[in-house]
């Protein structure tokens, strides 16, 4: 099959992020395959690229070579493999479109072994170079890496009053140096200078005027000198724009808002129209698009995108809560408040501003007697200076409630239960330090605690299904106020995988699906997203799966939401149930279930010696919280895992060496505790296939997920 690429737009995404789907050449027979791991991204000599130009783009990392693909969050982009690819560096000729909006963007490779973790990439229409101590023309975005003290020093030439910008992204990039910036004029004396920024995920940032004509120096280095791996950065030098924050921060589905742009050298009131997407889509947070008449460079502001109204608070004046942000009921008013009409109720988000120092904020709403609700400032998440000061008062002014900062952020939040026959109560922000300015934005979100929601994680953003295999993802899920089944689905699934155990069980916290591609199924890579719904009864949600945190999410909150997925070339070793598993089964309270589990383990390819035999062992991987029990240690209560009161397996099964080429089958006994609460349960069996020495693992494979109740025998 020739090679080809297919791009499809997100429903539930803004018009300029994809999907993309990249296939490979296909294969005649598993013989005929060299087996292979997924590929890794390592060190990636320029961590840039510019807009509408043909870019050298070096990936350096392991299993990588000839057939390598650049994976392009963009539909109009090429990348072309350079010749002289080897399992360790490739290089590709990467040609960005002008209408690619400014951006940090994410990148990963992929193989016929399957697809790559992720890189992220800084995006713009900046000159993009290795380091050198002299630069001739700016603005440029250098590429480099500090370690330990080192000091990075570059020269130019600059004229008077020109305006300059200086910007290191490390942190923003996933890089572990914390960088401080210096400007120095000829003589040696500092014009300039910056720390780590909280604002920008603890990367620098400047801004200054140059004084006369004549030779400038930056200077980086490591906060406290000791630069922790990978010390790579982006040193950015010139007249280049950014935004730090969109204001309003937060659209409702189905609005055309015009967003105002915070940030340094955009001319004063620039401003872009979002077109938010359709109802019905899922809600989220979405990369603002940055304004195209500039040379922005930098992350792309966070916005919201929620199902609900989201009001816009303006100095001076009454916003009627409920009234899109960009419509004059939703912009009139005075005295500096927002006052929530009927229709105003939880869930409610408003959008602000602290626009002078000592301005307090008095934002009203209507509220239900007896219901509980989540107050939730967002400010320092959205790069906003504000150190909100959160208070709920009543009619009368009496204080209700107030919040301090929430676990992980240094924002303020409150659940609070209205006391009964009160119909509104007032909302208060104002800065600890009594500061404000149009950078003291904010935006607070209402949400009924009562009201019906689940949220899922998973704890990674990949999953490499090799043909004829199966690999487990397994969620963990968080309800609020509801305990219904919840319906797990892929968008962009492969026609060629089957998923089992996509609807996890009322009340359940885990769940547990199992991705099986066919034996012939083309390796193929595909980018998309898992998405959780309600599955019955009269609640209505559906909410975007998101993977574990991590410093690539630390201003791309919406990256926890892209996940991607492949078939890789033909497994090494496979594991199945056995024909005596059928869907009637039922799990015996107190019993036993006796299942077979079958194994295979693929011939050398391409007359390779064959591996050494190696036995298999198992474990049992389930939906079942893992029950506790309390044990004196040292006199002092400790909790302790009870396996006893666990679904498990009897005894340590393991099997004799398994050869390669060869088929075994393997019978085991699932232990039911008596005390398992009613199901259905989700289960598999993980074989690890052993090496010689009967420790080490040297492949793994998983059986699919079968889903059963609990009988008592």
């Amino acid at each position: 099959m020739a090679q080809h690429r297919r791009f499809d737009l997100l429903t539930t995404k803004t018009s300029w992020i994809a999907t993309l789907v990249v296939a490979f050449a296909s294969v005649s027979s598993v013989t005929s395959m060299t087996f292979a791991a997924p590929p890794t991204l390592g060190n990636l000599p320029v961590r840039g690229l510019r807009i509408g130009s043909a870019n050298t783009f070096a990936v350096e990392g392991a299993e990588l070579g000839p057939g390598t693909r650049l994976l392009l969050p963009w539909p109009t982009a090429t990348a072309t493999l350079a010749d002289g690819a080897t399992p360790q560096r490739v290089v590709f000729t990467v040609t960005i479109p002008d209408e690619v909006p400014p951006g940090i963007y994410p990148v990963r490779v992929a193989t016929k072994g399957g697809v790559s973790n992720t890189a992220l990439v800084g995006v713009d229409r900046l000159e993009q170079k290795p380091y050198a101590p002299l630069v001739e023309t700016l603005p440029v975005a250098l590429h480099a890496t500090i370690g330990g003290e080192q000091r990075l020093r570059v020269d130019f030439a600059g004229r008077k009053g020109e305006a300059l910008a200086v910007d290191v992204e490390s942190q923003r990039l996933g890089g572990g140096l914390r960088p401080v910036i210096r400007v120095y004029d000829a003589a040696g004396a500092q014009l300039a200078w910056s720390p780590p920024r909280v604002e920008l995920a603890q990367d620098a940032r400047l801004e200054t005027k140059l004084p006369a004509d004549g030779r400038y120096t930056v200077e980086v280095h490591d906060m406290l000198f000791r630069a922790a791996a990978p010390g790579f950065l982006r040193l950015k030098i010139g007249a280049f724009a950014y935004g730090s924050m969109v204001f309003p921060s937060g659209v409702s589905f189905g609005s055309k808002t015009p967003l105002e742009w915070i940030g340094g050298h955009l001319p004063p009131g620039t401003r872009t129209e979002f077109i938010a997407p359709a109802a019905g889509a899922v809600a989220g947070e979405l990369p603002a698009p940055p304004p195209m008449s500039v040379v922005y460079s930098g992350h792309s502001p966070r916005l919201a995108v929620s199902d609900f109204p989201e009001v816009v608070e303006l100095p001076n004046s009454t916003a009627a809560a409920g009234a899109p942000a960009n419509t004059p009921a939703g912009q009139a008013g005075q005295a500096g408040q927002a006052a929530a009409s009927s229709h105003g109720k939880s869930p409610l988000a408003i959008s602000g501003r602290l626009s002078a120092p000592g301005e307090e904020d008095r934002l009203r709403i209507d509220v239900t007697p007896g219901s509980r609700l989540q107050f939730d400032v967002v400010a320092r998440r959205q790069g906003s200076p504000l150190d909100g000061v959160l208070t709920l008062l009543g009619p009368a002014g009496n204080g209700l409630a107030s919040g301090d900062d929430r676990p992980g952020t240094a924002d303020p939040g409150v659940d609070f239960t209205v006391p009964e026959k009160m119909e509104s109560l007032t909302i208060s922000l104002r800065d600890l330090q009594r500061r404000g300015g149009a950078d003291f934005t904010y935006r607070v979100v209402v949400r009924d605690l009562g009201q019906p929601l689940a949220t899922a994680t998973t704890d990674t953003d990949r999953w490499n299904v090799p043909a004829g295999g199966t690999v487990l993802v397994p969620f963990t899920v968080a309800r609020q106020a509801y305990d219904g089944p919840i319906a797990l689905e892929f968008a962009g699934l492969p026609a060629n995988i089957q998923a089992r155990g996509l609807t996890i069980a009322p009340g359940a916290t885990q769940g547990l699906v199992s991705l099986t591609a066919a034996p012939s199924a083309e390796p193929v890579a595909v980018a998309g997203r898992w998405i959780a719904r309600n599955a019955g009864g009269s609640a209505t949600f559906a909410q975007p799966v998101l993977a574990a945190d991590s410093p690539l999410f630390r201003l791309r909150p919406w990256g926890r939401e892209e996940m991607t997925m492949a078939i890789a070339e033909p497994a090494v070793f496979t594991a199945d149930w056995g024909p005596d598993a059928v869907d009637a089964d039922q799990l015996p309270l107190g019993g036993k279930l006796s299942r077979t589990v079958v194994l295979r383990r693929a011939a050398p390819a391409n007359g390779a010696p064959a591996a050494p035999p190696g036995a298999v062992r198992f474990r049992l991987v389930t939906t079942q919280p893992m029950p506790k029990k309390t044990v004196k240690e040292n006199n002092k209560d400790v909790q302790k895992d009870d396996l006893d009161r666990a679904l498990r397996l009897g005894g340590e099964p393991m099997t004799a060496a398994l050869a390669a080429g060869a088929q075994a089958e393997q019978s085991l006994a699932v232990l039911v505790p008596g005390d398992l609460p009613a199901g259905p349960w989700s289960y598999a069996v993980l074989a690890e296939l052993l090496g010689p020495d009967n420790k080490t693992v040297v492949a793994t494979a998983a059986t699919p997920t079968r889903t059963l109740a609990t009988v008592k025998p």
